[in-house]
């Protein structure tokens, strides 16, 4: 096709400044390039980014730090000087901006797309932010600035364009595929998708980062090599190394085809899949992805999934470890700056003098902590240590996740020749193939594709997720008041256990609510925190000696950790989603409402707070902010924290929420419906990960 009948619509809604990241602008400014290069004429490019040609910040950047010993800032007094997410004007030399809202769109369609005729063809691509449905996965939506837009909305706005005209639709945000009724809709269209309606995708992140990351940025990069666009897709199936799950129109044109069929027999689906299989060849598609996971190739649906029953568990372990790590070495990290702090008050003095962020500071105060840190040989250890197993847990963890993808990959391309085994000949599965190999010009053939990266067995993997099993203790317990720790010269990490979990380790060395543990007999608690690492770092089925205070007396149990009974490190008393809430007298019982479990020394509480509060701000939902620390901590806290924090905040010295909800680490997010039911919740947050991003729940918003 002549690059010359093509228009385009670019999208980026953004939704607000906090969340609208930097790779969407990458992403935009990419595949404006590529148009261009193949030929298109850039008056045809339409730009639609956050709020258009408004002065006002709307792209959240902020720089990484360089320093080899910054890392050891984090979650302590000295993480002022870290650098912190920040909004500025999105800017694009030459290029006209218009404001990424439903209004906008209508006008641009109603003045320019409504003059296309029957030899154009209008791509509109969208890179965003996704938001799950409400009640079924075809409700799916797509940020725009400061409000949303679903599938029957965008079908609104693209009936300005004459059915004639050929709509191809690449949307790379999560729930993608749910746009595909826009297709079922609409004559003379398809569609590109980076997930199904039922999924989140991943190619979204903070400040353009690992600028080719998942479907949006594949998909771009591939178009460099290939006439048409199906032939893009075709590529990044087998090249992108994340879990998205890429589809296309007329693949889910023969998933319905088949699922349809089923129903009609009264068959499962799988079981008919698997029998129309036996009349087909292999797929060099599967063939290549099952050999990127050590696995052979599958010639059936039930195959592909026997073969990726142990992933799921596997994964949510390393997952689990990794959050639970993280948590120790935050308490670490902290403790061990607040001593640098107190033995260096010269240094000190100076640091208080300089502004947050201080580019400066952070290098003289990283290369000071860091050279302080390693005289002592024992702390430095066990700081690497810790920051060495999560990595290798959340390394781990998501290569998992990228298999799990690849899976689906592999179920998705048999389920689509099982569709074609009873499809044969269709006209609408001609014409939508015959719209997905559209070519807006003509390539320019750059580059090669990368190749599958080179990772550790499948089975490797798995061994690591099976024996990652987080020494569990099984207790609830709170720090020891101040009043008391001096009262009995107790040692300054010692806590007192509010609850004892039935047949758990503790339980079996006759640990009592009421008692006050010390630490090991050589070497006590130092902090609250040193509980949470004695424990994350006792070995597994052996006895170790914990001292004990009751009553008047001080003695020596022995304990035996096991693995949680779960495979989490969470409590299995913590409500999950559909179960009901634990009721906490709060007053706001009977209204939707999210319960954050936080700490003034939890970093990653601290970075949650814009996102939290702009969360909260778009869906109309209230925050409780819950502490378990003393409130006259909390106060000083406050006063020199300047950044946004929730409006109510309710101290909790006795854990009693802590207990009901199971939470054992920081920060805990717990959204509670309106009939008292949790609809989401998320355990430790970081700005790649988000805020509830990919839970496909009622009321919950996802993104990425």
């Amino acid at each position: 096709m002549d690059a010359s009948a093509v228009w385009a619509l670019l999208i980026n809604g953004g939704a607000d400044p906090q969340l609208n990241y930097a790779s969407h602008m990458v992403h935009l400014r990419e595949l404006h390039g590529s148009l261009v290069e193949r030929g298109m004429q850039p008056g045809r490019i339409a730009v639609f980014a956050s709020d258009g040609g408004d002065p006002s910040p709307d792209l959240a950047v902020r720089e990484l730090p360089t320093e080899p010993d910054a890392w050891l800032l984090r979650g302590t007094a000295l993480e002022r000087f870290l650098p912190v997410q920040h909004p500025v004007d999105t800017q694009w030399e030459g290029v006209e901006l218009r404001p990424a809202t439903q209004q906008a769109l209508a006008a641009w369609v109603g003045s320019v797309g409504s003059k296309l005729g029957p030899d154009d063809t209008l791509l509109v691509y969208v890179t965003d932010h996704g938001l799950p449905g409400d009640d079924v996965p075809d409700d799916a939506r797509i940020a725009l600035w400061r409000e949303s837009m679903d599938a029957q909305e965008l079908s609104t706005v693209l009936s300005g364009v004459s059915p004639e005209v050929q709509v191809v639709l690449a949307m790379s945000q999560c729930y993608a595929g749910a746009f595909d009724r826009v297709v079922q809709e609409r004559p003379n269209t398809c569609g590109f998708y980076a997930s199904p309606a039922e999924r989140p995708s991943y190619g979204c992140f903070p400040e353009g980062r690992a600028r080719y990351t998942g479907h949006g940025a594949r998909w771009i990069e591939a178009l460099s090599r290939h006439d048409g666009l199906d032939a893009a897709h075709a590529e990044v199936v087998l090249t992108d190394r994340t879990p998205d799950v890429p589809w296309t129109s007329s693949g889910l044109w023969l998933r319905r085809r088949l699922l349809a069929e089923a129903e009609s027999r009264g068959v499962h689906a799988v079981e008919l899949a698997d029998a129309l299989l036996l009349e087909s060849e292999p797929l060099a598609e599967v063939t290549t992805l099952a050999a990127a996971m050590d696995l052979p190739p599958p010639s059936s649906l039930s195959e592909v999934r026997a073969s990726g029953a142990r992933i799921p568990e596997a994964r949510e372990r390393l997952e689990a470890a990794a959050v639970a790590w993280d948590g120790v070495l935050d308490g670490l990290r902290a403790d061990r700056a607040r001593e640098w702090l107190e033995a260096h008050p010269r240094e000190a003095r100076a640091l208080a003098r300089l502004p947050d962020g201080d580019a400066g500071g952070r290098a003289r105060v990283a290369a000071w902590l860091g050279g302080w840190l390693r005289r002592d040989l024992v702390t430095w250890d066990r700081v690497t240590a810790l920051r060495r197993q999560r990595d290798e847990a959340r390394q781990a963890a998501w290569r998992l996740a990228v298999r799990e993808g690849w899976l689906l990959r592999m179920e998705s391309a048999l389920q689509r020749r099982a569709g074609e085994v009873l499809a044969e000949e269709d006209g609408a599965l001609e014409a939508l193939r015959r719209c997905e190999a559209v070519a807006p010009g003509a390539a320019p053939g750059a580059g090669v594709p990368e190749g599958l990266p080179d990772w550790p067995s499948l089975a490797a993997d798995l061994a690591l997720g099976e024996r990652t099993l987080t020494p569990w203790l099984g207790v609830q317990a709170r720090e020891v008041s101040a009043a008391l720790r001096e009262a009995e010269a107790l040692p300054a990490g010692a806590v007192t256990v509010q609850t004892v979990f039935p047949d758990s380790p503790a339980s079996r060395a006759n640990i009592q609510p009421g008692d006050i543990l010390l630490g090991p007999p050589d070497a006590p608690f130092s902090a609250p925190w040193a509980l949470s690492a004695w424990t994350l770092t006792a070995p597994l089925d052996r006895e170790v000696p914990l001292a004990i205070r009751r009553g008047d007396r001080t003695y020596s149990a022995w304990v035996a950790h096991s693995a949680p009974p779960s495979g989490h490190t969470a409590p299995v008393l913590r409500p999950g989603p559909g179960q009901r809430a634990p009721d906490l007298a709060l007053g706001v019982e009977g209204t939707e409402h999210l319960l954050f479990f936080w700490a003034t020394w939890c970093a990653p509480c601290k970075a949650a707070m814009p996102e939290l509060l702009s969360w909260a701000a778009r869906h109309d939902v209230p925050i409780v902010a819950i502490t378990d620390e003393p409130s006259r901590l909390v106060r000083r806290w406050r006063r020199g924290w300047d950044g946004p924090f929730p409006e109510r905040a309710v101290a909790d010295p006795t854990r009693d929420a802590f207990v009901r909800y199971g939470v054992h680490t920081r920060p805990v997010f717990v959204h509670v419906g309106a009939d008292g039911r949790v609809l989401a919740h998320q355990e430790g947050y970081s700005l790649e990960r988000g805020l509830f991003r990919g839970q496909r729940l009622p009321g919950v918003a996802g993104a990425e």
